[in-house]
């Protein structure tokens, strides 16, 4: 199962970096994705768990819409 998060987990940083050098005058970032199962899917909490530590860390305003 980590085999199958790992590299979902690097491509949404790389999506975040991204985001962050091509609005780099904005001052909130809103990250949409979509969640197509239950809330205990890995998947989701996945998600959910990426949100959360990347308000933790990323040290700007950030939004997240699912």
């Amino acid at each position: 199962m980590r085999l199958l998060v790992r590299p979902f987990l690097r491509e949404i940083a790389g999506l975040v970096l991204l985001a962050t050098t091509t609005v780099a005058g904005a001052q909130t970032i809103t990250l949409h994705g979509a969640m197509q199962f239950a809330d205990v899917h890995p998947y989701n909490q996945t998600l959910l768990k990426f949100e959360e530590l990347t308000g933790k860390h990323y040290g700007k305003p950030i939004k997240f819409v699912f």
